[in-house]
């Protein structure tokens, strides 16, 4: 009775391990979303609104993380210090673009901000492309090798 009660205790575990596992694949591409709809809402404020760069950072966005991260960066924006992005889903190289996407916000005319937004936005969407590919290979595989490795574990015990 104990062996079936671990075995079953174990693919618990495993199962939602694997979807842990996984979950940063999801939250980079939830990361990202919220990038672009940022980015999209920045360049609609600067081209149509002609309003200034706060606005944008008020929103609230799809990601509750993002959301806390622009708290942060806006802090850190308008007191003029260096921002430094620290998600963990997010590798090196990305955090190291994002940090200088937000470091070059606000710096320049408006048309030249303005060419950079969509240059960028484009930049994301093909990220956002690429990850959403991805996630959808990862998201499902993630739980299923999971349960898949608590089932060999209880097999073995048995």
């Amino acid at each position: 009775m104990l062996k079936i009660v671990s075995g079953i205790l174990i693919t618990i575990i495993s199962t939602i391990l694997g979807r842990k596992a996984v979950k940063s694949h999801s939250d980079r591409l939830s990361f990202y979303k919220s990038l672009c709809e940022f980015n999209s809402t920045l360049l609609k404020d600067l081209s149509f609104k002609r309003n200034g760069v706060a606005e944008a950072f008020d929103k609230n966005y799809y990601f509750e993380d993002f959301n806390d991260c622009l708290k942060y960066v806006k802090e850190r924006f308008f007191n003029g210090k260096e921002t430094i992005i620290d998600r963990r889903y997010l590798k090196d190289g990305e955090r190291r673009e994002i940090e200088v996407y937000f470091g070059e916000i606000g710096k320049y005319s408006s048309i030249t901000e303005t060419d950079y937004l969509k240059q960028k936005g484009e930049e994301f969407a093909e990220i956002v492309k690429a990850s959403e590919e991805k996630t959808k290979k990862f998201l499902s595989l993630g739980p299923k090798l999971g349960f898949t490795l608590g089932i060999v574990v209880f097999i073995l015990i048995l």
